[in-house]
């Protein structure tokens, strides 16, 4: 029997209106040789084929919504790997079922494992909020100001609206300079500074508190 094994979307993200990949292995498990062997992805709803990279000849059919590759023989225990790329539409949302199914032209000792399902969660493009510095340490020299600027990475999908800035809740003398910050497309950035002004009569010490940012 020629079995497929592997499958599934790599390290791309599964997100509504973008593309996601697929790796196939097959592998044949018999003690003979497999005659051509061809394999057959099957795609849901709302994806559709978009490119490959396997030396075999494919064919796309069914409004790209099926792709066939022509292997030809595989010797015992020889295995194989296609690549594809399929998009995704915006309007999908859930989870997807892709289905693939291996045959040879020579008869099987089994089908059972000629076929591989995967299913996939498809998300909704979204921001995604990343802020540096971190963990900062900042020296507040007492009864002068002292500023820190950070930077806000929209590093999602989706533009990030409605961002607010919250200053420390248990030190009042430090302090955002602004509490709202502009929207931020995908792939830009938007700074803001904290202003600490610690008094000259506080005690000297290790001041720990946080800003959120959201």
């Amino acid at each position: 029997a020629v079995h497929p094994g592997g499958g599934g979307p790599s390290t791309t993200l599964a997100v509504a209106g973008y593309s996601i990949n697929y790796t196939i292995t097959i592998r044949n498990v018999a003690a003979g040789l497999a005659k051509g062997v061809s394999i057959t992805a099957l795609l849901p709803t709302g994806l559709s084929f978009a490119s490959q990279d396997s030396p075999y000849t494919f064919e796309s059919a069914n409004q790209d919504h099926m792709i066939t590759w022509d292997v030809g023989d595989l010797a015992a225990t020889q295995s194989t790997t296609v690549h594809f790329t399929a998009n995704i539409d915006a309007s999908v949302a859930g989870n997807v079922t892709t289905q693939v199914d291996v045959a040879a032209t020579n008869a099987e000792v089994t089908s059972d494992n000629n076929t591989a399902v995967l299913t996939t969660a498809v998300d909704a493009p979204a921001a995604v909020l990343a802020l540096k510095p971190l963990t900062p340490t900042l020296n507040a020299p007492l009864g002068s100001e002292t500023q820190l600027t950070f930077t806000i990475l929209n590093t999602g999908l989706a533009p990030m609206t409605g961002i607010t800035v919250s200053g420390p809740p248990y030190i009042d003398w430090v302090t955002p300079d602004e509490a709202t910050v502009a929207d931020i497309a995908v792939g830009e950035q938007a700074t803001f500074t904290i202003t600490a002004s610690p008094p000259a009569n506080l005690v000297p010490g290790y001041y720990q508190d946080f800003v959120t940012v959201e």
